[in-house]
């Protein structure tokens, strides 16, 4: 399990931090600067997947627990869904969210670095992280990670933010990031800092070629790149090939 000693650099440290910091008002945030249309890119999420019967599925970065629960909901009774994030405090919320709630016995929630992932190989049939990927200190170890334990023949679904192709898109959504997103994160939370990294996690992040050559390279098949809403958000799918 992922502890406080397991950080290992001081972004770890910081990344930790800041979302200790947004937890308590980290939905609402994000509604407000998605203008709502997160919702429609976690159901893209959870369109693209084809579950088997009585299947274990990962969540990785789970945050809150909003695609934690969509995805119990959409693998129905028999099946497992395990949250896992490293912010004990996100955690808290998302047992407190889902506390009496239908499909809570199908959830289990656990405290872990996505660059350790404390299961055995080949444990999962799905994988999904959303708004994660970006924060981890190594893609591509990450990557790694997800592919060890995910069954051969398993999916595995990433959304995440891009920057847009198109010169006006791309012009205004820089501004947006650098404007008004930390002026409301500090408006909301009274932390300013975490949605300034935001927007620098976003530039620094690989552009969706590079992530479907990495998945590609490390075993991945039938990778398919979705861009969502002007290319603001990209998904990615793929299977895991034979070892």
């Amino acid at each position: 399990m992922f502890r406080m000693n397991s950080i290992s650099s001081m972004k770890e440290q910081q990344i930790y931090e800041f979302f200790n910091s947004i937890a308590p008002r980290y939905d609402i945030t994000n509604s407000l600067m998605s203008w709502g249309i997160h919702h429609h890119w976690r159901k893209q999420l959870i369109h693209s997947l084809s579950l088997p019967k009585n299947c274990k599925i990962m969540d990785l970065c789970c945050g809150t627990g909003a695609v934690t629960l969509d995805l119990a909901q959409l693998a129905g009774p028999g099946s497992l869904v395990v949250g896992v994030d490293f912010s004990e405090v996100m955690l808290s919320i998302a047992r407190q969210r889902l506390s009496g709630h239908p499909f809570q016995k199908q959830i289990q929630w656990i405290v872990a670095n996505a660059l350790e992932l404390p299961f055995s190989d080949q444990s999962f049939d799905c994988i999904t992280i959303a708004y994660g990927l970006r924060n981890v200190t190594d893609i591509l170890r990450a990557l790694r990670e997800m592919r060890r334990v995910l069954k051969v023949g398993g999916q595995i679904a990433i959304l995440e933010m891009a920057v847009p192709v198109h010169p006006v898109v791309k012009r205004l959504h820089e501004r947006y990031l650098s404007g008004w997103v930390p002026f409301l994160g500090h408006l909301i939370t009274n932390y300013r800092k975490p949605y300034q990294y935001l927007h620098e996690s976003i530039r620094a992040f690989p552009q969706p070629e590079q992530i479907c050559k990495l998945l590609e390279d490390i075993g991945f098949a039938n990778i398919q790149c979705q861009r969502l809403t002007w290319g603001i958000v990209a998904l990615y799918t793929g299977q895991r090939k034979t070892p």
